[in-house]
């Protein structure tokens, strides 16, 4: 019997409810568990955020020539209206050249005179670039990937005898109509006008002067 007493008086000592606020609190390792959580929850969110920014580059959107030979594409070319120097007319003769250094770097020199000035200047742009698709029209130019210095130059038109052609900057809607020699027909260079409508680009061009003394 006293077995039995001592066993009850145990049981109803241990099925006590417990007392209002003496429920056991979290451990140390249980707090550091939860902060590690969420320091790896956010570390991942600003990595993912970080790798959208950096590797996704959308493509603007612009019809471009069905089929380009880059390399034929080379070479010195004279600028015949543009609108990439509004603010600065107050030039003649400019002319520049597109070299491949390698197989992926291109340079690209332009040089002009200023109107009354017999002394020209040039000035030299050099990127990373490769052909975004298998018409060579569309060329992503990278001047620096992790500062995001990325553009584009579309060739939107060009002649046969690649003797002219219309480029454009699809991102910042400039553009130039380009010429082997300082000269362009009129027919060619209104089909490059139309030909700009055609891509939506509306800002006015203006001719430069290829023949300034």
């Amino acid at each position: 019997m006293g077995i039995v007493n001592q066993y009850k008086i145990t049981m109803n000592i241990d099925s006590r409810p417990l007392i209002e606020g003496s429920e056991p609190k979290p451990t140390d390792s249980r707090r550091k568990c939860v902060i590690l959580a969420i320091i790896t929850g956010l570390s991942l969110v600003v990595i993912i955020g970080f790798g959208i920014w950096f590797f996704y580059d959308p493509l603007p959107q612009m019809k471009t020539a069905q089929k380009v030979d880059f390399e034929k594409f080379m070479g010195y070319w004279y600028e015949i209206a543009g609108n990439r120097d509004l603010d600065n007319l107050d030039y003649c003769n400019k002319k520049s050249q597109f070299q491949i250094l390698d197989k992926t770097d291109l340079a690209m020199t332009t040089c002009m005179r200023n109107v009354g000035n017999s002394v020209g200047f040039c000035g030299s742009n050099y990127y990373k670039f490769d052909l975004v698709d298998a018409s060579n029209s569309k060329i992503r130019l990278i001047k620096s990937k992790w500062l995001r210095q990325i553009g584009y130059l579309y060739i939107v038109d060009i002649d046969e005898a690649y003797n002219s052609a219309l480029i454009v900057d699809p991102n910042k809607k400039v553009f130039s109509i380009l010429s082997r020699a300082k000269t362009l027909d009129d027919k060619t260079y209104k089909n490059y006008l139309a030909k700009l409508k055609e891509v939506g680009i509306t800002a006015i061009g203006v001719k430069v002067d290829q023949s300034c003394a």
